[in-house]
């Protein structure tokens, strides 16, 4: 299946709020109480979370089409919490149900790794504790 990776921009925070919100409903539903998840699934919320970090070029947005549907989003960015420049964190990586365990999210994280490569990084992190080669 054709698939393509675009870098975010402004104007595309609704795709990635929905890709995040659909994909916390369909990971987590089981998992998460109720009350807890409501705050994961407000799409307004979360738009205006990556309205916000594109407006001020925050970090680097990722999205993915699976034929010509949004399927994956990842952003990521310079780690938080860390006095090393030379390492980046993942802060998020979602995608929809519809097309888990087909590859794509290994196809991200190489476009992720890749990108930050390329601006330098050496590590990867997803938290504190977790660390990667970005080469």
């Amino acid at each position: 299946m054709d698939y393509k990776i675009q870098n975010g921009k402004i104007g595309d925070e609704s795709r990635f709020a929905y890709i995040q919100v659909e994909g916390w409903r369909a990971a987590y539903s089981d998992i998460l109480a109720p009350e807890v998840l409501k705050k994961y699934l407000d799409i307004e919320y979360v738009t205006s979370i990556y309205r916000k970090l594109m407006e001020r070029k925050k970090g680097n947005g990722l999205i993915m089409q699976v034929g010509e549907k949004d399927h994956c989003i990842a952003y990521w960015d310079r780690a938080r919490n860390c006095s090393e420049s030379n390492i980046a964190e993942i802060i998020c990586i979602h995608s929809l149900k519809d097309n888990w365990r087909k590859g794509f999210g290994s196809k991200m994280m190489k476009r992720i790794c890749d990108e930050a490569s390329e601006q330098g990084y050496s590590q990867m992190i997803f938290g504190p504790m977790s660390r990667f080669s970005a080469s």
